[in-house]
């Protein structure tokens, strides 16, 4: 891999449906003019893999498409092994890329060393939902959202050139990103306990502010990520609550509220304790810590810790976002 080449990953365990999402990915990289590597990590079963592949053979890019499936994994397993000094260690090696939101992830990383890697889920769309209206932020806001009922005319969709976005920052020292960054110690979400990584209650409204602090120009952008809408983190119990607010509403899965976006402003910031890996971007030219495959979806703490180092910041880029799909 040439440096500083850029591959777009899509991890996932649902074969069935992402055809449709490397569809949209693809059109929309052709219609702004970039040519980029796409890159399928497929963790689902074998049958389902004999059974969904011949859909993904099907869909027609603009792009090269690549896939990393089941067979290839242990391909590619089995000449790590190989390359190992000690036979003792292949359990560690294999409990590294077995099949886990981690995993699959660890895959994307080896995969994609040497170069840059932008990585979205499969259910994530390249366009924003957000207010017709736009309203000003305060001072130290970087972005507020609200939840809206579906179908509401207020909601326009949104597209931005994002891959410009990630190659704007990613790698790059605070000095050469765009003037127009905002920079700060951190980001607080008014609706959120960083420290439990839990809700304060349902909220209709929230919005980040800016902890003030210095940055560094000699600091290296490592990571990268888009602000997300369509659908917000929420506990289970603000689940029910919502549900329960509405008292015409019989079937929780009819829960349909949309998170929208009212404004935004991109940000470096020295830490983030509110990570949202649904689409991220990743300085991996030098290599970068593994995901810790678990039952729990916490693998990516590794990396709330790991930016807190010296020399490495993080960076928000909401004027090229992403909206999860509706459900």
């Amino acid at each position: 891999m040439e440096p500083h080449d850029l591959t777009f990953v899509i991890p996932t365990y649902r074969l069935r449906e992402v055809g449709e999402t490397v569809e949209q990915y693809d059109q929309h990289f052709w219609r702004n003019g970039h040519a980029v590597r796409i890159m399928v990590f497929d963790d689902s079963s074998p049958a389902n893999q004999e059974k969904y592949f011949p859909l993904l053979e099907q869909t027609h890019t603009h792009n090269d498409l690549f896939y990393v499936g089941p067979r290839e994994k242990e391909q590619f397993l089995a000449y790590l092994n190989q390359r190992l000094p000690d036979s003792r260690l292949e359990g560690l090696v294999s409990n590294l890329f077995r099949p886990s939101y981690g995993g699959n992830r660890n895959c994307t990383l080896i995969y994609t060393l040497g170069g840059l890697m932008v990585s979205s889920d499969d259910d994530m769309r390249p366009y924003a939902l957000m207010e017709d209206s736009p309203e000003s932020l305060q001072v130290d806001e970087i972005c507020r959202g609200r939840l809206h009922k579906a179908g509401k005319n207020q909601i326009v969709h949104k597209s931005f050139d994002i891959m410009a976005a990630f190659k704007d920052v990613l790698g790059k020292s605070v000095a050469e990103i765009p003037e127009n960054y905002e920079r700060g110690e951190m980001l607080i979400d008014t609706a959120m306990d960083l420290e439990t990584n839990a809700t304060k209650g349902v909220a209709l409204e929230n919005s980040l502010m800016l902890e003030h602090g210095a940055v560094e120009d000699s600091a290296i952008v490592k990571i990268a990520q888009t602000f997300r809408s369509g659908t917000n983190d929420i506990d289970a119990i603000d689940f029910v609550e919502m549900f329960l607010a509405n008292e015409e509403q019989l079937d929780p899965d009819a829960v349909n509220d949309l998170y929208v976006l009212d404004n935004f402003r991109p940000v470096v910031t020295n830490r983030n304790w509110r990570m949202d890996c649904g689409v991220a971007g990743y300085d991996n030219t030098l290599g970068l810590p593994p995901f810790f495959p678990t039952r729990l979806r916490f693998e990516d703490y590794i990396y709330r810790l790991w930016v807190q180092q010296d020399g490495i910041v993080f960076r928000k880029e909401p004027g090229r976002i992403e909206g999860r799909h509706p459900l």
